[in-house]
């Protein structure tokens, strides 16, 4: 199948970029299910490695999760009616409006799936997760921590990926998925979406 994506490439990182608008209303059940399909592809795309999730900081996560530390840079990729529909922002500060961020390392993502639906935003579930080596860890958190402005093209190193997703809540909010890897990506890609056969959701 051809992939549901929009390819630019940099150098040695590619990004792929997806956009999701129901054609009516949306209908209960759909922020579940997108995201499930969403953390389906991004846990075989792990391919083992460490998965390192970025979400707003909440008690809740902090007690089920343990180990985390607090981070200022956020994600941003809008996908709603009232802002734009696949604008890729990038890593952001965080503004007054914003809740601070928390980063934790999860063996599977798909346990993501048992976490509250308000531990990931109120108008849209956002999730950012990094793949990369252990030994990179504080590599990311000084990455995180930057006050400068920071790109992620620049932190990508051989093997690695960045995955943000979002996934709508309320009318007028959508489902938007973007990939930055450093190589291309392309026949993994395709080929978990027609094994899982996830075309027609996507």
């Amino acid at each position: 199948m051809k992939a549901p994506f929009k390819i630019e490439q940099n150098g040695p990182i590619v990004r792929y970029l997806h956009v999701h608008a129901p054609a009516g209303p949306r209908a209960a059940g759909d922020n579940n299910r997108l995201l499930h399909i969403y953390l389906s592809l991004v846990q075989t795309l792990r391919e083992g490695a460490a998965a390192n999730i970025v979400i707003p900081f909440t008690p809740y996560v902090a007690e089920v999760v343990g180990s985390y530390q607090r981070v200022d840079l956020h994600y941003e990729l809008i996908a709603n009616d009232f802002f734009g529909i696949g604008v890729d922002r990038g890593f952001q500060r965080r503004g007054e409006a914003k809740n601070e961020q928390m980063i934790f390392s999860l063996p599977d993502v798909m346990s993501l799936r048992s976490f509250p639906e308000d531990s990931f935003g109120d108008n849209e579930s956002a999730i950012s997760i990094f793949i990369n080596q252990a030994s990179r860890k504080v590599d990311l958190l000084r990455f995180l921590r930057s006050t400068n402005k920071v790109r992620i093209e620049g932190f990508l190193r051989e093997g690695e990926k960045f995955i943000h997703l979002t996934c709508g809540k309320q009318q007028g909010y959508f489902d938007a998925m973007v990939i930055y890897a450093y190589g291309d990506i392309l026949q993994q890609i395709t080929s978990d979406i027609d094994q899982k056969d996830l075309g027609g959701y996507l």
